[in-house]
């Protein structure tokens, strides 16, 4: 699963849990370069507040794995 900030990326609340996968996250300022996204099988992202542009990826991951593996 590529991490992106895209609005055409699935919202991580429609994801059902999966029992494997791999979860790719960029960093703050660039994100995932294109290779890696076109790497994965889904995009998915964390919807923000408008005017909110990235969030911490620490932060990012926590939220992503208590979703998938919490």
């Amino acid at each position: 699963l590529a991490t992106v900030l895209d609005q055409t990326a699935e919202p991580l609340k429609q994801v059902a849990a999966v029992e494997r996968c791999g979860l790719l996250l960029g960093n703050e300022d660039q994100g995932l370069t294109p290779d890696w996204i076109e790497l994965c099988q889904r995009r998915v992202t964390l919807p923000m507040a408008p005017g909110t542009d990235s969030l911490n990826v620490a932060f990012a991951a926590g939220i992503f794995m208590y979703h998938f593996f919490g």
